[in-house]
């Protein structure tokens, strides 16, 4: 889900502004949706009570966080390993 809005909150608008040929309303559109994707992430940070201005740059911690999980995700399935505190632990 976190990989779904990194790629709406980069991806939209690339796509509403870098696009020549779509109509304004077509733009109109697409940047409603970042708009509706970017206010129900804020929503749901928000809920968590911190200042506003935490809430807003929480959205720079999505890509870290996708980062992060790939990361975790390769090292699980590729090298079948899990590294923790210093120790290495195989997996399967």
């Amino acid at each position: 889900m976190r990989a779904l809005q990194l790629v709406l909150f980069v991806g939209l608008p690339v796509l509403a502004l870098g696009m020549p040929f779509l109509y304004s309303w077509q733009r109109g559109a697409i940047l409603l949706v970042w708009v509706r994707a970017s206010w129900g992430f804020y929503a749901r940070v928000a809920r968590s009570h911190f200042p506003a201005v935490d809430v807003a740059i929480s959205i720079a911690g999505v890509p870290l966080f996708c980062w992060l999980l790939v990361q975790s995700w390769m090292r699980h399935r590729v090298s079948k390993s899990v590294d923790w505190k210093g120790r290495s632990y195989r997996t399967g």
